[in-house]
Formats: C-alpha cells, sequence, structure tokens
C-alpha cells in the first residue's frame, strides 16, 4: 500500500500561486514602523506579508550594527524623540511597492485606490523560502497579475 506525502502546514508552500487577498489591515511592527499587512490565500491556506508603509534613513558612515542577538540589523538614524528618521525617497520607494500591489490586484494605472478595495481581489503570489538573518521563513516575495499565473506554474513549485 503506497500513501501520498502531504504538507499539514497552514502556510502557502513555495512556489507560484494564484491567490485572493482576503485581508488588509495597518499593523505596528516591534520595532514601532507602522506596516501594512496583507493576508492572501490560496488552496485552503495563507501567508500574510507586511509591507512598510515608510522609510528610514541609514547612518552612512556605519550602516549596519549588531543586535543583542548577534544579527546584523540596519544602523537607522534616530531623531531627539529617540524614533528614527524618515527618508522622503526610501517612504515614495514603499508607497511604490504598494501601488504594483494594487495594480496586480487590478486597480487600473493611475488610480487610487484604498487598501480596503484589494480585499477579495485575485492575484498572483510567488512565495520564496528565506533566511534575512531571522531563521528560515516563507516570504512572498513579489506579486503579479492574476493573468499571469497559468495552471502549470500553480501546479508546479518552482523552487
Amino acid at each position: 500500500m503506497k500513501f501520498t506525502s502531504k504538507s499539514n502546514s497552514a502556510l502557502i508552500e513555495p512556489g507560484i500561486h494564484l491567490a485572493t487577498i482576503d485581508k488588509v489591515y495597518e499593523d505596528t511592527a516591534s520595532t514601532g514602523a507602522k506596516q501594512l499587512a496583507v493576508v492572501f490565500v490560496a488552496d485552503s491556506k495563507q501567508i500574510t506579508r507586511w509591507y512598510n508603509l515608510a522609510g528610514y534613513k541609514v547612518d552612512t558612515d556605519n550602516p549596519t550594527v549588531i543586535d543583542s542577538d548577534g544579527r546584523t540589523v540596519p544602523n537607522y538614524l534616530l531623531g531627539k524623540n529617540g524614533k528614527r528618521l524618515k527618508d522622503a525617497s526610501k517612504t515614495e520607494s514603499c508607497e511604490s511597492i504598494i501601488g504594483q500591489l494594487g495594480s496586480d490586484a487590478g486597480v487600473p494605472a493611475g488610480d487610487d485606490f484604498d487598501p480596503d478595495d484589494l480585499v477579495g481581489e485575485e492575484i498572483g503570489i510567488c512565495v520564496e523560502n528565506e533566511d534575512n538573518g531571522y531563521g528560515p521563513k516563507l516570504n512572498v516575495r513579489y506579486t503579479m497579475p492574476s493573468s499571469r499565473v497559468v495552471a502549470s506554474d500553480a501546479d508546479e513549485n518552482a523552487f
């Protein structure tokens, strides 16, 4: 007798998937940075991607430091209030990435949208297993219009 191995993970596995945006909400990272959390669902599994809402200035003379856990992290410049200093060009880049998410979810180019407008929209996602110094984890690497996801892509793991 033979059995087929199946993952019991609730997370979307690595590969290209046709997904639906299930939830979008503003969240605060452990660092205090504001983020847009987007929950994608595909084949009864889900994954969340956090998009930064702002970019911050990094010390150009000493761009990284080692944190208390021994990880290399950005050395953000802090204001008198102890909070990170925003960087206009990096914030513009964050907004552009969220704009691309909207476009991939079907919002016409040039149109404004509220994050809630994305809920229920179909979108293609690329999920990868990454290790960014905090241990391996699944991450939505990028999105694409749903029309770019063909059945063979969604059925095969690209990684």
